[in-house]
C-alpha cells in the first residue's frame, strides 16, 4: 500500500518555494498597478523595484524583462477571471438563464474589483492602440487561448439554452460578443455616486440580457 503521508509530504512545496511564489504576485500585482497608472512604455522595472522595497537585481530574479513582467500579470488576471467564471456556473441544478445570469452578473463583478487591471488588459490586447507585438508568439497563443474559453463559457451556454428552447436567438456567436460587449463596457459608464450600486447594475444589465433572448 503506498505511503499517503510520505506523497503528501513529497508533494508539499518547500517554504522557500511559497515565499517566491507568494513574492511574485506582489511583483505582478505592484506591476499591473503602475502599469495601468503611468501607462506600459512609461514605466521602468527599476520603478517596479522601487515601489516594493526591491533591488533591481533582486527583481531581476523574478523576471528578465520588462514584456515578460507584464505576460505573467495579464496571464494572472485572466486565469483568475476564468476560474471565477466557471465556477459561477458550475452548479449543474442551474438552469440556464440562470446560469447566463451568473455568468454576467460574476463578469461585472470581477471587472469592478480589478478596474485597473481590465483596462490595462483591454488597451494592451483588444482595443485600437493595442500592442500585441510586446509579446512573443508563444505568449500571444498562451492569451488568445484563454480570451478563447472565456467566450466559449457564453458561446456554449447560449448554444445549449438556445437547443433547450431557454433562449430565442439564431446566432449564438453574434449574442455572445453582443453581451460580452455590453459587459465589458459597465465600468466605463457606471457612476460611483449615482442611483445604482455596483451589484445592483450588474443585476439590471444581466436582467436586460436576458429579457432579450427569452
Amino acid at each position: 500500500m503506498p505511503n499517503l503521508q510520505a506523497m503528501k509530504t513529497a508533494a508539499a512545496p518547500k517554504k522557500s518555494e511559497l515565499k517566491r511564489a507568494g513574492r511574485r504576485t506582489l511583483i505582478r500585482e505592484a506591476a499591473l498597478h503602475l502599469f495601468s497608472e503611468r501607462g506600459y512604455d512609461r514605466t521602468s522595472l527599476q520603478d517596479i523595484a522601487d515601489t516594493l522595497g526591491l533591488t533591481h537585481p533582486a527583481l531581476y530574479y523574478y523576471y528578465r524583462s520588462k514584456s515578460d513582467l507584464l505576460f505573467d500579470a495579464i496571464k494572472m488576471v485572466m486565469e483568475t477571471m476564468l476560474a471565477d467564471l466557471e465556477t459561477s456556473i458550475g452548479n449543474a441544478n442551474l438552469d440556464h438563464t440562470e446560469k447566463l445570469s451568473r455568468l454576467i452578473e460574476k463578469q461585472i463583478n470581477i471587472q469592478f474589483s480589478t478596474q485597473d487591471a481590465i483596462r490595462l488588459i483591454d488597451s494592451v490586447l483588444f482595443g485600437a492602440m493595442s500592442r500585441t507585438d510586446i509579446f512573443d508568439k508563444e505568449q500571444s497563443r498562451t492569451l488568445l487561448k484563454m480570451q478563447r474559453k472565456t467566450v466559449g463559457l457564453y458561446k456554449n451556454l447560449l448554444k445549449e439554452g438556445a437547443l433547450s428552447g431557454a433562449f430565442k436567438m439564431d446566432d449564438e456567436t453574434v449574442a455572445t460578443f453582443a453581451i460580452l460587449g455590453a459587459v465589458s463596457n459597465v465600468p466605463y459608464w457606471f457612476k460611483p455616486h449615482g442611483t445604482l450600486s455596483k451589484q445592483g447594475a450588474a443585476k439590471k444589465l444581466a436582467h436586460f440580457i436576458l429579457k432579450s433572448l427569452v
